[in-house]
């Protein structure tokens, strides 16, 4: 039951993927701390908003990779 292994992008590409996925993460983490007011936004956007994009980012990462093995053309955008 050995899986044939699946070209790897081109570094380009990958950079590319990484950096959107966490911009993609970071203006998320934007919104989420934004949405509980100003005050307790500036209060918590230090401990929480860097929490975020990690995790989003990473997310992204682990479904894009599962996409991507599947055969998904979604893979190749995740």
């Amino acid at each position: 039951m050995d899986e044939e292994p699946r070209e790897a992008s081109p570094p380009k590409v990958g950079a590319a993927r990484d950096a959107v996925r966490t911009l993609v993460a970071l203006g998320i983490a934007g919104l989420l701390v934004g949405t509980v007011g100003e005050e307790e936004a500036a209060k918590l956007s230090d401990a929480i908003a860097p929490a975020i994009v990690i995790g989003i980012s990473a997310l992204f990462a682990f479904l894009g990779k599962k996409l991507r093995n599947s055969g998904s053309k979604l893979g190749k955008v995740v």
